[in-house]
């Protein structure tokens, strides 16, 4: 078995290391086997990310959608290339949620 891939925050539009020394595992529904781990958020990770959103806030609302709707089909490549990566296809209502907020 491959090693266990560790996920991160996304806080301020940027990628960020669990600081809190805590995981939970993620796991493939096809094979139940431990796909990845999740870091567990601090409190002050949590208020970090609360602050950058709202920070972002006032931009993002006046941000044209079709710029919006391109950084949320970052994430949501991001989304898919990981259930490739875990060879598993999304649940369809991901898909469905996915391609109704993107679209």
């Amino acid at each position: 078995m491959s090693e266990t891939k560790t996920l991160h925050h996304y806080i301020g539009g940027e990628k960020v290391e669990g600081g809190s020394g805590r995981f939970g595992p993620v796991f493939n529904p096809g094979t139940d086997e431990e796909a990845a781990r999740v870091p567990f958020a601090s409190a002050d990770e949590v208020r970090g990310a609360i602050r950058a959103a709202a920070d972002a806030l006032p931009g993002w609302a006046v941000t044209p959608l079709v710029t919006n709707q391109n950084d949320s089909t970052i994430l949501v490549q991001d989304i898919l290339t990981f259930c490739t990566q875990i060879k598993q296809p999304p649940l369809a209502d991901t898909l469905i949620i996915t391609q109704e907020y993107v679209l």
